[in-house]
């Protein structure tokens, strides 16, 4: 373990006795330390704490998925005022009457740690060493504002976490009980930048709680982009009354491309130098079910679909994982989670994933199939600790390197650590 581990370690463990003597208080308590706790719930201001670490292992060394030996996930802060709505931005909606007043929220969250996915032209080269593996961002800086229009509507604008796709940033569950991430999230976009604007639609509560979503941003992952023509995202989620099925479908189309010598934005590098844009397109589709009452069982069905269309080749003579060629990606995920008691959850899942072009600059060329098992802990409702088994089969090239019928094995296993505060 690296001396940065162990110095986190240790001030966690230090930290242990006092967060024992406070775990009968409410949620976001931590603030109550430093500021006039009466005050900030007058204004309906939240305020969390988040620390995430972990240690991984693999038989392979191969580290495609994530970095063997001890790993600080996040140390992050979150700064809320909560919007009263029944519709949620890229989430679902509520049932009940539409809310009749005007209201506005915001969020801000600030993180340091390998978690870490990168704003071009904002916090991508943030840190005084960039190599460093921990990083420092903002991955969320927003305001919303709520309308009692139609079944009532939200517009979020800002920075906020993609909303297209089946696993969110944050280290919850739901969306997220495992600590590995499935390739569908890899492959899809992370950030945005622009406006959301989300809506549910006045329909009969027996017919199901529908909500719709239409968002312009400025592409993937990007403040600056390099095209003057925003991405389009559209979407349609579809909740159960009784909240025990739920349907997600999402989309997201654009211009994106890198610029030679300019910006190398990954992890999709396709070079357009004369201006013309490069389209890409990403669908996900995602369903949950909870088959009975008391939402012990929860299965969650997720498949997804990208294309990106092939640009220039580089003017050095080469760039790893460039795409000069139409390339697609898809695959499947389904997971089955268990709650055994009230503090106890077991979590199995199955990925195929399809990547014969070699889109992804960053993970293998090829087939991937995975299985995972985990298990979740609450030793106190503030702390999660998850050991977790993943085994992956490669059937292709790793990376950009073009080795016909090689064929990789990995074994996997990680425990992690979260504090909620």
């Amino acid at each position: 373990m690296s001396a940065t581990g162990k110095v986190i370690w240790l001030l966690l463990l230090a930290l242990l006795p006092p967060l024992t003597a406070q775990a009968a208080q409410p949620k976001g308590w931590a603030y109550q330390l430093f500021v006039d706790r009466e005050l900030w719930q007058q204004q309906r201001i939240d305020v969390a704490a988040r620390l995430q670490s972990g240690l991984s292992i693999d038989n392979s060394g191969n580290e495609l998925f994530s970095r063997d030996g001890f790993s600080l996930n996040r140390i992050e802060l979150l700064l809320e005022k909560p919007l009263r709505s029944r519709v949620a931005p890229g989430g679902y909606a509520d049932a009940g009457s539409r809310r009749p007043n005007w209201d506005w929220g915001f969020l801000v969250e600030a993180r340091y740690g390998e978690d870490f996915n990168p704003l071009y032209g904002f916090d991508d080269d943030w840190g005084l060493n960039r190599a460093h593996r921990n990083k420092l961002s903002l991955p969320q800086w927003l305001l919303k504002g709520y309308a009692p229009l139609g079944g009532g509507t939200v517009l979020q604008l800002g920075n906020f976490v993609s909303p297209v796709g089946n696993e969110g940033d944050a280290p919850t569950d739901p969306p997220q009980p495992f600590y590995s991430r499935s390739l569908a999230y890899e492959y899809g976009p992370k950030r945005h930048v622009g406006g959301l604007l989300s809506s549910r639609l006045p329909l009969a509560d027996e017919y199901g709680l529908w909500s719709v979503d239409l968002g312009l941003v400025q592409g993937w992952d990007n403040l600056q982009d390099n095209n003057d023509r925003p991405s389009l995202i559209a979407a349609l989620h579809r909740r159960s009354r009784d909240k025990r099925l739920e349907l997600d479908m999402e989309a997201i189309w654009g211009d994106e491309q890198s610029q030679d010598g300019i910006t190398d934005q990954r992890p999709f590098v396709a070079l357009s130098d004369d201006g013309r844009g490069l389209a890409r397109s990403f669908y996900s589709l995602s369903l949950r079910h909870w088959p009975d009452a008391d939402k012990r069982w929860r299965y969650v069905l997720n498949a997804v679909h990208g294309r990106q269309q092939g640009g220039d080749p580089a003017f050095d003579g080469g760039s790893d994982g460039l795409i000069v060629e139409d390339s697609e990606w898809y695959g499947a995920n389904a997971a089955l989670i268990r709650q055994l008691r009230d503090d106890l959850q077991l979590a199995v899942r199955y990925e195929w994933f399809r990547d014969r072009d070699g889109a992804h600059a960053e993970r293998a060329t090829g087939i991937n199939r995975s299985w995972t098992l985990n298990l979740s802990w609450y030793p106190q409702p503030w702390l999660r600790v998850r050991p977790e088994l993943r085994y992956d089969r490669f059937d292709g090239a790793f990376g950009v390197n073009e080795i016909s019928g090689s064929d990789a094995d990995q074994l996997r296993f990680s425990i992690d650590a979260t504090v909620f505060l």
